[in-house]
């Protein structure tokens, strides 16, 4: 009899060890949850007027907000150390200076440009902000022309022949299938990243970038999955949640990450609009070797955020009480 428990210990104990292996990251809990809604500033902006649901992005000294909604100037531009209202471009428009359909912002930093994405036109445009803020004449600058049968959606510029970001392949009239790709700006090819998630049909994800670490991370937003890359394509973990292996249909799980030195912050729901959990209230903290150091209970409801690595702070748009805020991590994680 002692035979029999001592073996089933051993057969035990192995499964518990094998949970994490050198590329597989397997937890039945976020067990490490911090809640820091009293940590969380609101932001309040004057004399600026926004939708809900806007972007945000840090570049240099300034916030962008993206409104999406706005039927005149489509990104407002604040300061990013005192929160001061800058002013507003990229009006709501088919003329030449104009965006039809605003998407996704990337950043050339040595030289100062912002990259629009205009889905309605089909084009990226380049603008430096300081210059389109003071000249009201200031002429946007094609850089890229975007193709139907497949663009990238969201992206990081490394330099004019690499950007990292999602590709979209649409699939008929109502479907498309997400992809991590290397974008040459310039020339206009790409190449998609050798490691796909062999479980995943019904792909839905966004994705993160450290040109720093030449890493990104798939998020997906209908699996309890997170997966980490490398820039050569290959596989450095899969992150699996205690929800991996129940249904998806219409579970929120993950959004869009951020890098943190060597972290990875990422908001994270796993509920659904039926009961009102849609919307994350939580941020999921990783090392990019997927190990779980914690969870950021905020307490309101973040549709979209952004990182300002200077201040080392979250700014986020809430659906909630407060629209904006922000929250220092310096001693929370």
């Amino acid at each position: 009899m002692n035979k029999v428990i001592y073996l089933l210990l051993i057969v035990f104990c192995f499964a518990c060890s094998s949970q994490n292996t050198e590329k597989e990251r397997i937890y039945n809990s976020w067990d490490k949850e911090a809640d820091v809604k009293d940590a969380v500033r609101e932001l309040s902006l004057e004399d600026v007027m926004v939708h809900d649901n806007s972007s945000l992005y840090v570049n240099g000294n300034y916030i962008l907000i993206v409104d999406h909604s706005s039927m005149d100037n489509q990104i407002f531009v604040i300061g990013k150390n005192d929160f001061h209202y800058a002013g507003s471009f990229a009006h709501k428009g088919g003329g030449p200076n104009e965006i039809t359909n605003i998407g996704d912002l990337a950043f050339n930093e040595s030289q100062q440009l912002v990259y629009i994405t205009d889905f309605g036109k089909q084009k990226i445009l380049s603008c430096n902000i300081d210059s389109v803020l003071m000249d009201s004449s200031y002429t946007f600058k094609e850089v890229a022309s975007l193709e139907k049968s497949q663009f990238p959606s969201e992206y990081t510029y490394i330099n004019d022949t690499l950007c990292v970001g999602r590709f979209i392949f649409p699939i008929g009239n109502n479907n498309y299938r997400p992809q991590v790709a290397k974008w040459n700006m310039l020339t206009g090819e790409y190449k998609l990243m050798g490691y796909e998630h062999p479980g995943i049909e019904s792909k839905r994800m966004t994705c993160a970038v450290s040109a720093e670490k030449q890493l990104y991370a798939e998020c997906y937003s209908n699996h309890d999955l997170l997966t980490i890359g490398d820039f050569d394509g290959n596989l450095k973990c899969n992150i699996y949640g205690p929800k991996w292996k129940e249904s998806t249909r219409g579970v929120n799980y993950y959004g869009k990450a951020v890098f943190r030195n060597n972290q990875i912050i990422v908001p994270y729901s796993g509920g659904t609009r039926k009961n009102d959990t849609y919307e994350p209230i939580k941020f999921h903290v990783f090392d990019i070797d997927g190990n779980y150091l914690k969870t950021l209970n905020i307490g309101y409801k973040i549709i979209r955020y952004c990182y300002d690595k200077d201040n080392d702070r979250l700014i986020m748009c809430f659906n909630d009480e407060i629209q904006f805020g922000y929250l220092d991590l310096k001693d929370l994680i």
